[in-house]
This record gives C-alpha cells, sequence and structure tokens, in this order.
C-alpha cells in the first residue's frame, strides 16, 4: 500500500485494520510513505507499526508515483506473494486466505476478484461485476488470447483487488517506474507477453471507496491522462504483443491504438460540459455514485 498527501486519516485506518484483522494471520502490510503526508496520517501509521509488528513502513522523502512504491515494498516484502491495496479501500476479512488458496490451487500468477462500490459511511453502493459478466470473465481469462484482447479494449481488473507470486512479476520487471498512470494496465499485458496465468476469483473481496463530492473537470483530466497512457503503453508493446499473441491479427492492436487516439482527440475538442453529462451518465449506469438496488 502507498499513502500520500492526500490519504484522508478516517480512510487509511479502515484500511489498514481491515488488513490486520483477516484470518491469514501471517503476513507483512507494508506501507510506502510517498513523499510529505498530514501529521494524522503519520500519526496513524506510527501507532498500528507500534501496535502490531507485522506493519512495516518505509518513507519516500520525495513523491516517485504508485509505480515506484509498489517496487519499493516489492524489494521489502519477503512473501511469497504480493496482495495489492490502496489507502481508503477495505478488504472483506477472508481476502487473504480466499486468495492465498486458489493461487495455490489452480497454480496460477496472478488473481483479481469481485469487488463492491461503497461510499465514505461504508455503505455499499454496487457490485463491481454482476452475475453475468463474471461468468463470462471466467471463461474468457482461460484463454490467453480472448483474455488480452478483452484487457486491451478495457481494462477491468480492479488493481486493488489483485495478488499476485512475487518471484514471477519480479523476473518480469515488475511495474514500470516511468510510468505515471496505467501501471497495473501495462503490467497486465506485460504478464500475458510473458505467459504468465491469470484466475479470476468472484467473490466479493475489497469493498472500494467513492468520495462523496468530487470534481468533474478533475474527473475529465484523469480520463484523457488515462487514455494517454494506455495508448503510450500499447504502442511500446506492440512489437510484442503482435508477435506472441496476435502473429496472424497484426492489425488489431494497431486498430487499438487507433481507437485510443480518435478518444483522445475527441475528448481535446468537446465542450466541458458534454464530457460532464458523458462521465454523469457513466457514473448513473455503474451506480458508482448512486445507491443501485443489489
Amino acid at each position: 500500500m502507498a499513502v500520500y498527501h492526500h490519504t484522508k486519516p478516517w480512510a487509511i485506518k479502515d484500511a489498514i485494520e481491515s488488513i490486520l484483522n483477516q484470518t491469514f494471520e501471517t503476513f507483512e502490510c507494508i506501507i510506502i510513505i510517498d513523499g510529505p503526508i498530514s501529521h494524522d496520517v503519520q500519526n496513524i501509521l506510527t501507532v498500528f507499526q507500534r501496535a502490531d509488528d507485522r506493519v512495516v513502513l518505509e518513507k519516500q522523502s520525495v513523491r516517485r508515483g504508485l509505480a515506484y512504491s509498489l517496487n519499493n515494498g516489492m524489494d521489502l516484502a519477503k512473501g511469497e506473494y504480493i496482495a495489492r491495496m490502496d489507502d481508503d479501500e477495505i478488504c472483506t476479512l477472508s481476502r487473504l486466505q480466499t486468495q492465498y488458496d486458489i493461487l495455490h490451487k489452480n497454480v496460477a500468477d496472478i488473481l483479481f476478484s469481485n469487488f463492491s462500490w461503497i461510499d465514505e459511511d461504508g455503505e455499499v453502493l454496487s457490485i463491481g461485476y454482476s452475475s453475468e459478466i463474471s461468468h463470462k470473465i471466467v471463461g474468457i481469462v482461460k484463454d490467453d488470447v480472448r483474455f488480452c484482447k478483452a484487457i486491451i479494449r478495457s481494462n477491468f481488473i480492479s488493481h486493488p483487488t489483485v495478488m499476485f507470486n512475487k518471484r514471477q512479476i519480479a523476473k518480469i520487471g515488475g511495474y514500470r517506474k516511468h510510468l505515471l498512470n496505467s501501471e497495473d494496465y501495462d503490467l497486465w499485458l506485460r504478464s500475458l507477453i510473458n505467459k504468465l496465468r491469470f484466475c479470476y476469483c468472484d467473490k466479493l473481496l475489497v469493498h472500494c471507496r467513492v468520495p462523496k463530492r468530487i470534481s468533474y473537470n478533475a474527473r475529465i483530466a484523469k480520463q484523457t491522462n488515462y487514455y494517454y497512457w494506455n495508448c503510450k503503453i500499447l504502442e511500446e508493446l506492440k512489437k510484442d504483443l503482435d508477435l506472441v499473441l496476435f502473429p496472424d491479427k497484426k492489425f488489431f492492436v494497431a486498430a487499438q491504438i487507433l481507437k485510443i487516439r480518435m478518444v483522445c482527440q475527441l475528448l481535446d475538442i468537446l465542450p466541458g460540459k458534454v464530457l460532464m453529462n458523458i462521465i454523469r451518465l457513466k457514473d448513473m449506469v455503474f451506480a458508482y455514485r448512486q445507491r443501485r438496488r443489489i
């Protein structure tokens, strides 16, 4: 887990407690302090560290970004597996045990799971993957080419739900530190290129937090940045993707790059109010900010 200057004290407290209360007890809770943080957050981290020797704190004097911080945490980790976590999410109490058991049983390298969206009070708004979507994912994940195509079209793996084999991820270089966005998208694609094995758990194991208030201008900027980095990553990996996964369909990756470029251009030229309404509609469809009957 990485924390930084925007980390909220009450959220990090809930996140760490959900980890320390796991039914699976043999782990390290490695927290990378990515640059300056508030006194309140620092005090909370110190209290947890003093109370539980499984809490490991590592401070970076200046902010280096998530990819750098995660690699730093991996280098410190002594265990066989790495479980990802963000500073405002909550794990179900059986998350680590469930994922550990599945990885062993399936002899897989990377596992991701279902999740929920929750509000700041912890109330569930909606489920990440419906039963119908979960059923499709189970089928897709068994076929590397189909799975890679699906990921390229839309990175549907929720990064904080992932547990992976540290040794296998280290073999392919871990997260690429120069990436300022989409570091998870890049890791999934390079994992597929290197024939790492994915599996999916349809159980809801992580609750992902949604803020009550949000700037739609910031959301637009975030989406623009996201598509920019996705395009950059695809361009960098195109040769390997074509060679390993799409030897007979080399047009596929090129076509996806073209689509993303067009999306980026639309984001640049569409009026702000139009983009704002598109994002609001997306939020309503996925019940990202309003509760949906579950």
